[in-house]
């Protein structure tokens, strides 16, 4: 096997994330965040999840991954902007940007 490293424990609600749980594991828990703007967002999956812990969340895609496509749902009630992130001039500042 090539390299592996071992992930410290997280709490169930990260887990099912796998490596990326993590990540937003200690975004949420050890920042004072409330707005985040996720570039990339592809399905939404991370936004629900931010959404889902209080944060204030903007979804930045071009919406042409299949994924975006199937997962629309995952927007609802999210500041979503299909744009190409290099053309995108925002209009307020943000605690955390994710990607």
């Amino acid at each position: 096997m090539f390299f592996q490293r071992k992930l410290p424990f997280i709490d169930n609600e990260f887990s099912n994330l796998e490596t990326i749980g993590h990540g937003l594991a200690k975004l949420i828990k050890d920042f004072k965040i409330i707005t985040v703007l996720d570039v990339g967002s592809s399905g939404g999956a991370h936004v629900k999840f931010l959404n889902k812990f209080g944060k204030n969340v903007t979804a930045l895609d071009l919406d042409t991954s299949i994924y975006a496509k199937e997962s629309n749902s995952n927007y609802e009630g999210i500041g979503h902007i299909k744009l190409d992130f290099y053309e995108y001039e925002a209009s307020k500042k943000y605690d955390c940007i994710w990607a």
